[in-house]
């Protein structure tokens, strides 16, 4: 059998974890026609049903061997009714050509993944091991099992366990582990070498026989679908997207991490968490793929990918950037219901079968299909790359660097490499420093720069997790970004020695806010409850309401609390307003905003108009007027013409959609001269000033325009930044802990140190839309139209979840959503730089620009 070179993009398991879709009225039992209406999106791809119910059910492997059998696992176990019918354990079912059916092996539960091997040996993955089993007398039953790879642990949901089998290039069996609910897990191969862990994931390496475990990769949710192409470039398709969509496609290279722990909770936001490389050390993904995707298989130099939850089939182009790829998706057939691949096989270079479940039920429902996928090449002009592009010198480095092989390269080039753009290459080169015989110790940090510090950090992390030294150092470092990276150390490790340092420095009022996230992680994480991460409530509202805490301190949690916290009253407030700290008054005043209604207007108002406060606290408070400003127009007038600069632009600015008088705007700009002119113009045009300006598609005019004016104040873009009625950007952007995670955070878009780049974003907000952050239009029965960011389709529940606009999580019923419309444009609507001045855009990018408070 020539499984090696036939088999090299066996997908990966079985099934999706929490992401049903739409059951229609007729995807039930008992409602007549089962097969599913295919819309094909492009030429040349021809779907035709192998087999059916009953033949196969409930399909959760599948491969396919050179005498043109395939073998298929009909799952008789998953979420089994009380009153199903059927085997007691899952089948291994063979299809043969000539339409028979035999079954090979019924005594697994939980069959997750099949996958053929050498010597006739038939490997499975079940939620706990990986085992195969192989026919000895040729009676076509297997009759001799052998375990792999046993999997210890105390969680037994169904499909969050070992999956996605498939072959390396070097013979090695490759297969994956998912979240696991976060339960502490052990992995034994058979020649006793074991692997340890608990919610980050993994893919995992050893012999056909299970000897030579390894893991080669973490920081996963549930990589159900992985291959493996002929050039040893290996991919893995992520089931589920938890709080952060989409689900990812990932390139997985060894040592890898991808930034996703389950321990850490399901939040949107973590310190600790990166889902597209957000954090240092690890890798960010190739592309979004379609709700539950559970298996991946190679199309030439591409990849083609099925959807359980979005009931599609596509194909995802590669094409060579740096040490890893670009990718773009290319959809190819759709189903509106009764159509849920699970996994699919390779039978030549142009012919694969998929499995399909049939049903968007969790539970065994007796229905299940097998497709051939055959493709024209000839007619299928959308397949772009037909064959695999040759290593590129950042990918030869890379993976010479990986290797081990470091000879010739010195410290000083390591470093370099490891602080450069390409992700894959310095995620290398940081491998490479973890292994290399270097001359530095914890003793020489001193001697290297913060951003190489950060890095030796991350390289001895590698190498020797549990070196508490090094950790004690990085504490010790007078770099902030250093002492970010020593408590994130000690927190993935769960080094409970260190508490007590966390508890102090908590109460530091020197730390600095992205510090003080990371500690209230690591404090929530060292006293057992690492879920909590940074929106801990009662933690929170302790540390405001604590007379112990510095103020500085009490601002920090202020800005974490949900400003309509339960114990964050009218009182409290009151009382923060009254402290002499500027930055806690502030942040009082911002939280008040973002809370709404009218119970502190007179308030605000009297902060607004008080000369002895300080221009800050009264511009803010000024900016948390403009939701009234109707009501404070008379307040409002009398302080655009404030004595206080700052106080009258940002009056003037919340008089912006206020329609005054025309006679009511001349005095004002005769009472405040030239110098507001923007603003005033900008009151009396109301919403788009748009007239005269460059288009947005250039970008390198509107830099000329903002250069040829006075330079940007930072302070006055942050309260654009937050403003309820001017840019908008918090309603969908978190930045440094406030705001909304409809869009990414932009706490750290000063890191990219690129001005142009930002400014782009700014002006054409459709042209580089990061996957996760594409969203969804779906119609519903009422005939109301709803977008927003898929989260997840409800686990076990018959409803999908979004994100919409402003943040808010919505859900609808499965039966109430007629129609979905993928989107590859952002929520940002276009446009929003016509609602601000130069100025207001000029100060909106210093403080985007500015990085650090």
């Amino acid at each position: 059998m020539q499984y090696l070179n036939r088999t090299l993009t066996r997908t990966a398991a079985a099934w999706l974890c929490l992401a049903p879709a739409i059951i229609a009225a007729q995807d039930k039992p008992g409602s007549g026609e089962f097969r599913p209406v295919l819309e094909h999106l492009v030429p040349g791809v021809r779907f035709s049903v192998v087999a059916e119910q009953p033949d196969v059910v409930t399909p959760t492997g599948i491969d396919v061997d050179d005498a043109g059998r395939v073998w298929v696992v009909s799952n008789h176990t998953h979420f089994r009714p009380d009153d199903y019918v059927g085997p007691e354990h899952d089948e291994v079912v063979v299809l043969n050509p000539d339409k028979s059916r035999t079954v090979y092996y019924a005594k697994t539960d939980a069959t997750m993944d099949l996958e053929l091997g050498p010597d006739g040996w038939v490997y499975l993955a079940e939620r706990d091991r990986i085992l195969r089993v192989r026919d000895s007398d040729g009676d076509g039953v297997g009759d001799v099992e052998q375990t792999i790879a046993v999997l210890e642990t105390e969680a037994d949901y169904p499909h969050n366990g070992l999956a996605g089998l498939t072959w390396h290039v070097d013979g090695q069996l490759v297969f994956s582990l998912g979240e696991n609910f976060s339960k502490a897990w052990t992995l034994t191969g058979t020649d006793g070498v074991i692997i340890r862990g608990t919610g980050e994931g993994g893919i995992f390496r050893c012999s056909s026989d299970g000897k030579n475990l390894v893991r080669t990769a973490v920081g996963f949710w549930n990589p159900f679908g992985v291959c493996v192409r002929e050039d040893g470039e290996m991919f893995a398709a992520e089931n589920d997207p938890g709080s952060r969509p989409p689900c990812r496609l990932l390139h997985v290279v060894d040592g890898g991490d991808f930034g996703y722990q389950r321990r850490y909770g399901g939040a949107a936001f973590h310190p600790f968490v990166g889902w597209n490389g957000e954090l240092r050390g690890t890798l960010p993904m190739l592309n979004s793929v379609a709700e539950a995707p559970c298996g991946a298989v190679s199309l030439g130099g591409g990849l083609l990918i099925g959807s359980w939850s979005d009931n599609r089939f596509d194909y995802y182009d590669l094409e060579r950037s740096g040490a890893s790829f670009r990718s773009t998706r290319v959809p190819l057939i759709r189903a509106p219901e009764l159509f849920r691949p699970t996994c699919i096989a390779k039978a030549d270079e142009t012919t694969f079968y998929m499995a399909d479940w049939v049903w968007g039920t969790y539970k065994l429902h007796n229905r299940g299909r097998v497709w051939k996928v055959e493709i024209d090449p000839e007619k299928a002009d959308w397949w772009k790359s037909r064959t695999l592009q040759p290593l590129n010198e950042a990918t030869t480095l890379a993976r010479q660097l990986r290797s081990g092989d470091v000879s010739g390269f010195a410290t000083k080039r390591l470093l370099k490499l490891a602080a450069g753009d390409d992700a894959h290459l310095a995620d290398a080169a940081v491998q490479a420093l973890s292994r290399s015989d270097m001359k530095w110790s914890v003793d020489g940090l001193p001697g290297y720069s913060a951003a190489d510090r950060v890095t030796l950090m991350l390289a001895r992390k590698r190498l020797a997790p549990e070196d508490t030294k090094w950790v004690q150092a990085g504490l010790n470092d007078s770099a902030a970004a250093v002492r970010f990276e020593a408590i994130r150390w000690l927190t993935d490790r769960n080094m409970e020695q260190f508490a007590d340092q966390i508890e102090r420095m908590l109460t530091d009022s020197e730390i600095g806010f992205e510090l003080f996230e990371a500690c209230l992680a690591a404090h929530n994480t060292l006293r057992g409850d690492p879920e909590a991460g940074v929106t801990d409530g009662a933690l929170l509202l302790k540390t405001v309401r604590s007379d112990q805490t510095p103020d500085e301190i009490k601002a920090f949690a202020l800005r974490l609390l949900g400003p309509k916290q339960k114990g964050l009253d009218a009182g409290l407030l009151c009382k923060l307003l009254a402290r002499e700290s500027e930055p806690l008054v502030v942040e009082t005043i911002r939280t008040i905003a973002a809370r709404g209604g009218v119970e502190f207007d007179d308030t605000l108002s009297a902060i607004a108009s008080d000369s002895q406060q300080s221009a800050t606290v009264r511009t803010e408070a000024v900016a948390a007027l403009a939701l009234s400003a109707k009501k404070f127009e008379s307040i409002l007038l009398k302080l655009a013409t404030d004595e206080v600069h700052q106080v009258r632009a940002e009056a003037l600015r919340s008089l912006r959609f206020s329609s005054l008088h025309n006679d009511v705007v001349t005095k004002l700009r005769n009472a405040v001269g030239a110098e507001h002119e923007e603003l005033l113009a900008a009151i009396v045009a109301g919403g788009s000033l748009k007239d005269g300006r460059p288009d947005v598609g250039d970008t390198d005019a509107w830099l000329r325009l903002l250069d040829s004016g006075p330079q940007g104040d930072a302070d006055a873009g942050r309260r654009i930044f937050y403003h309820s009625k001017v840019a908008l950007c918090a309603n969908c952007h978190r930045h440094r802990g406030r705001g909304n995670v409809v869009g990414p955070d932009l706490t750290a878009v000063a890191s990219s140190g690129d001005r142009r780049r930002i400014l782009r974003a700014i002006l054409e907000p459709n042209r580089d839309v990061d996957p996760q952050f594409h969203a969804q239009t779906i119609t519903l029965s009422s005939g109301k139209t709803f977008t927003g960011i898929m989260l997840r389709k409800g686990g076990r529940t018959s409803r999908e979840y979004y994100r919409d606009s402003v943040g808010r999580e919505q859900s609808f019923p499965w039966a109430e959503i007629e129609s979905r419309t993928d989107l590859t444009t952002s929520l940002m609507p276009g446009g929003l730089v016509h609602t601000m001045t130069i100025g207001e855009l000029r100060d909106l990018l210093a403080f985007l620009e500015r990085g650090r408070e």
